[in-house]
């Protein structure tokens, strides 16, 4: 019976203490225990220093920087968690995707909600709530996402890995074979030390290549990077004027407002547990739904709102803090093309100096 007894006191005891911490969590209090990075010891007023580490590292993120770029910038820097430690694209992902950086406060997870909305807590944000989002959808973009024969699946095809030249898995081989097809084999770079270029060439027939198609490198980057170039020119004005609210945010406040009529009512014993469960399967399903299209739209209008004004001097910029770095540029050769077919141009023309820029062949994405 004792042991009984203090199983049940136990329970007791830990059913109190949750309700503690959500009673704190709903009241918007900053979290206890260690100190979290972006904060003071307090865990109420921003470190200056953090603060524009992780601003920056944001707006880098959606403009089209991996996180292993970011990631190597900070070790270089000296950055430590509170805790002392290097930081990790583990650590790094989990704090970037904390809701907590632009005020709402959670609890193993889940956001805080009280009548349908985020609880906005004590403590001073760090981001935008439209930033965070942004974030959480880009990362959650790359979850289950396949490599294609067009790119990425998803909002903008990203680097997970550092690449070291600009077209790296983009060029196809366009050589027409024996039975008629084109070969569309991505293109691989061999280095000639000596000389100090690089070349994109086809792999052997062993590796599902011709091994007939080879091409300076340098001569591919700069016609790739000037086309590049004139089309997000192009579209920097459009694309944001065209940026309008989120279309399903009427639709999506209907659902949570269903939601929690639906709780008041069980609270008051009017519905029947069996009925309440039912319901709240269906209805958490569609305004999952919604809460994640609206994160990618998000996402979207946050990449829109880049500024593209000074993007060719940020290209060519000799300066490592200014100059857009590898991974961004392919972003955005990626948001602008499916893929850039190289034609054959004869035995010895790949190597010579004279370059046919009729022989590449662009496959613009829409829009």
């Amino acid at each position: 019976m004792g042991a009984v007894f203090s199983r049940m006191e136990v329970k007791k005891i830990r059913r109190r203490v949750r309700t503690w911490h959500r009673g704190r969590a709903e009241r918007g209090a900053a979290p206890r225990g260690h100190r979290a990075f972006g904060w003071t010891d307090d865990g109420i007023i921003a470190d200056g220093r953090e603060k524009a580490l992780i601003i920056k590292a944001v707006e880098d993120l959606l403009a089209g920087k991996s996180q292993g770029t970011v990631l190597r910038e900070w070790l270089e820097k000296g950055v430590k968690t509170p805790q002392g430690n290097d930081w990790s694209r583990a650590s790094l992902r989990k704090m970037l995707m904390n809701p907590r950086l632009c005020g709402w406060r959670m609890i193993k997870g889940e956001i805080i909600e009280v009548d349908g909305k985020p609880v906005v807590g004590e403590w001073e944000p760090i981001i935008t709530p439209e930033q965070s989002q942004a974030i959480r959808a880009l990362y959650e973009a790359r979850l289950g996402k396949a490599v294609t024969s067009a790119g990425v699946v998803g909002t903008l095809a990203r680097d997970h890995r550092e690449h070291k030249h600009l077209l790296s898995g983009i060029l196809r081989c366009g050589r027409i074979l024996p039975d008629g097809t084109m070969c569309g084999a991505r293109l691989r770079v061999v280095n000639n030390r000596k000389q100090g270029t690089y070349r994109y060439y086809c792999k052997d027939k062993t590796q599902g290549g011709c091994g007939r198609l080879s091409r300076r490198g340098e001569k591919l980057d700069e016609f790739i990077s000037e086309a590049v170039l004139a089309k997000l020119e192009e579209r920097s004005v459009r694309r944001r004027k065209k940026v309008q609210p989120w279309p399903g945010q009427q639709e999506l406040e209907q659902w949570e407002e269903a939601m929690q009529e639906l709780r008041d009512r069980f609270r008051k014993r009017r519905i029947s547990n069996s009925f309440y469960f039912d319901e709240v399967e269906r209805l958490e399903t569609d305004i999952n739904r919604l809460r994640t299209e609206r994160q990618r739209y998000l996402l979207t209008a946050e990449q829109a709102a880049t500024d593209l004004s000074d993007i060719r001097r940020r290209w060519y910029s000799e300066t490592d803090e200014d100059r857009l770095d590898l991974a961004q540029k392919r972003t955005y050769i990626r948001e602008c093309f499916s893929a850039v077919i190289v034609h054959p141009a004869g035995k010895g023309h790949g190597s010579r100096g004279t370059f046919d820029p009729d022989l590449i062949e662009p496959v613009w994405r829409e829009g």
